[in-house]
């Protein structure tokens, strides 16, 4: 077992001296300059980590915020593509809308079905791709309308869509008339041209304006659908007959909601 310590008579007469005489230095101030400086620069100490600690609670703030920032940044931006998204699909209710409202104001004695062109035959000038076919009781021969005007004619029916051949591919022959008038002829499409009226008798009055629709013989198009206005005459086709240029309001490179008149 350890032996404890023991304290001689010496050692505890030196231990009483010291305290007296440090009792003794403290009543008279001797230890006020050390207390005075210690103090100070535990002060000092205090402050700087105090302000250390504050910058870092700042530093630690502001980087929070930016975190805080950027994810209410994401969800903004996750918000606007959802709301882009669903005013498209809205302005597409619209137009559909839009389009019904205004095909309804013509009142022709046709039974519509309402389709939407999904695109545009590449390979052949003047023919377009629609969204419903036999399915929806889209056939072979059935005219397709937008508002009072001919647009073209069912050419094939698929499954669940149909291929249409526009008035203004040069495959395209159609009998019309001058409602002005009452000059026939027919309509086929041209490259460059547009639309050309032909085999109007040389006699026969046509003026530049004159409105030309269809004539409902000898085709599918039934009578009094618009072709469009006499843009030009220009001049004779051979000894007997002459032609003109058809102009359209309808804007054949642009087509998207369009009616089939059911047979």
């Amino acid at each position: 077992m350890r032996k404890e310590r023991e304290f001689n008579i010496t050692e505890i007469i030196v231990g009483l001296t010291v305290s007296i005489l440090l009792f003794l230095f403290a009543q008279i101030g001797v230890f006020t300059e050390v207390y005075s400086f210690t103090s100070g620069l535990v002060k000092d100490l205090r402050t700087s980590v105090f302000i250390n600690f504050s910058d870092l609670g700042e530093n630690f703030n502001f980087f929070f915020n930016i975190s805080q920032i950027k994810d209410e940044r994401d969800s903004l931006h996750q918000d606007k593509i959802a709301l882009i998204s669903e005013n498209a699909r809205l302005k597409e209710e619209l137009q559909s809308i839009t389009a019904v409202n205004r095909q309804l104001q013509f009142d022709l004695p046709y039974n519509l079905e309402p389709v939407r062109v999904v695109g545009y035959n590449e390979n052949v000038t003047g023919e377009i791709i629609i969204n419903k076919g036999e399915q929806q009781g889209i056939t072979q021969g059935e005219v397709v309308i937008f508002d009072q005007f001919a647009v073209g004619e069912i050419i094939e029916s698929y499954k669940d869509t149909a291929k249409v051949r526009l008035i203004i591919s040069p495959k395209t022959v159609v009998p019309v008339i001058d409602i002005a008038t009452g000059t026939k002829g027919v309509v086929s499409g041209a490259v460059e041209a547009g639309l050309i009226m032909s085999e109007i008798l040389i006699d026969k009055l046509i003026d530049q304006g004159d409105t030309i629709v269809t004539a409902g013989i000898n085709s599918n198009f039934p009578y009094g659908l618009v072709i469009g206005n006499v843009d030009e005459v220009i001049g004779e086709q051979t000894e007997i007959t002459k032609e003109a240029k058809i102009k359209s309001a309808v804007k054949f490179n642009d087509l998207s909601v369009l009616f089939v008149i059911n047979k």
